[in-house]
């Protein structure tokens, strides 16, 4: 097995007596030294810690890469989630929807709150449901608006735009 040392290691060792390696130069100049020695080049390590540092940095690649396409696909649904109540909030604001209509869109609406929407979001829509159970105007009025807002914020927060203070028309 042939180990390659520095020009400086060999003198030392052949200075010191070393009976144990032989010495040979090689095409390149370099000393090989043929013995129980086994040291490394710095070029050796160059190239291990260069392959190291290759290889840790696919793996974060990876790694990093499958969080992003997470991130995308959970914005994906949850805009979608968002949007589906747009539907609803027009038929509710201009009335021009039957009932029978208006608790379909709601219902399709409320299927993908559950899935997607954060806990808030959710508790504004069961909160819509209940009065529009209940038959209870001013709650009705009340969890359209908070919702409304909640869905007009969380599209502005998943699309990054700045929060927009909305006012009623007069």
């Amino acid at each position: 097995m042939s180990n390659i040392l520095s020009l400086r290691q060999a003198e030392r060792s052949r200075r010191n007596g070393c009976k144990e390696h032989e010495f040979t130069y090689d095409a390149v100049g370099k000393i090989r030294v043929y013995g129980g020695i086994d040291l490394m080049d710095i070029h050796d390590w160059i190239t291990i810690s260069s392959v190291a540092i290759v290889v840790v940095g696919w793996f974060v690649n990876g790694l990093l890469n499958r969080q992003h396409e997470i991130a995308k696909k959970r914005m994906e649904y949850r805009l979608d989630a968002l949007q589906s109540f747009l539907p609803a909030f027009f038929a509710i604001t201009e009335s021009s929807v039957s009932g029978h209509e208006l608790s379909e869109i709601i219902e399709q609406a409320n299927i993908k709150f559950q899935l997607y929407c954060y806990k808030d979001e959710i508790d504004a829509f069961m909160r819509l449901t209940n009065a529009c159970h209940a038959q209870d105007n001013k709650a009705y009025t009340d969890a359209v608006r908070e919702l409304a807002r909640l869905v007009r914020e969380g599209i502005r927060g998943e699309l990054g735009l700045d929060a927009y203070e909305y006012r009623e028309r007069v």
